[in-house]
């Protein structure tokens, strides 16, 4: 089969687009190989100099699908940042956190808010650390009944120097019980060492790897060796002959 006899050998047209550089002028000159010698539909027939304008199409795509997808997501996220403000607002206004009701009488709920949203504006690692400092300051060493030294960890909460409630802490910097739960009992057992967050090194479940974008094209290309493909714009129905 040559690209006298098929279409396919005289452009290969690669499925992406680019508003800048069109990517159905990107060619592909054929590998002819003997249908006898395919042993498989996804047996690579691209040669490195192929290889390398895919990869470099693919990596500019990926680029640009990046930028595209931060820039969605910071709108989202200014627009979530405003209405989790409110919330936050509303919260310090209503709660009765106890019978001090230190959220209203005891703290400056401005001072509070701002807080509040530096410590949201954190990473996980850097929220942890933040908060074994807050461990670190108020635990203090005790002596068992054997004479052995152990940590104990605080009831007490300070915010600005003024003590507040357990309740009022976690609602100023909009954590959870199960996750200060979580701290606490990390760094009794292992210091202010760092808790290894369980998403670190996965890849994302929507991430399409170059290597299988070139099963795709090579799936494509062979298939056209072995079977032919039908001209662009044929009716599909003509073809198959149904």
């Amino acid at each position: 089969m040559t690209s006298e006899t098929h279409i396919l050998f005289d452009k290969v047209r690669v499925p992406f687009t680019d508003s800048e550089t069109p990517l159905f002028n990107v060619l592909i000159e054929p590998i002819l190989v003997n249908e006898s010698n395919l042993n498989e539909l996804n047996e690579s027939i691209l040669n490195d100099e192929q290889i390398s304008k895919f990869k470099k199409i693919y990596l500019k795509n990926k680029i640009e699908d990046i930028d595209e997808h931060e820039e969605l997501a910071q709108k989202l996220k200014t627009e979530l940042n405003k209405n989790d403000i409110e919330a936050q607002t509303k919260k310090l206004q209503t709660i009765n956190c106890c019978s001090k009701m230190c959220l209203q009488n005891l703290i400056f709920q401005d001072n509070a808010l701002i807080t509040y949203q530096k410590f949201q504006n954190l990473n996980n690692n850097q929220k942890d650390m933040f908060l074994f400092g807050i461990i670190t300051a108020t635990a203090r060493n005790e002596t068992t009944t054997k004479g052995q030294k152990r940590f104990k960890l605080s009831s007490e909460y300070i915010f600005e120097g003024i003590k507040i409630c357990n309740l009022a802490f976690l609602i100023i910097y909009g954590i959870g019980e199960k996750y200060w739960r979580n701290i606490r009992n990390h760094f009794m057992q292992h210091g202010i060492s760092p808790r290894i967050h369980k998403a670190i090194g996965k890849v994302s479940n929507f991430a399409l790897s170059f290597e299988k974008v070139l099963e795709v094209i090579s799936f494509i290309t062979n298939y056209g060796n072995i079977y032919g493909l039908p001209s662009p714009g044929n009716n599909y129905c003509n073809y198959y002959k149904f």
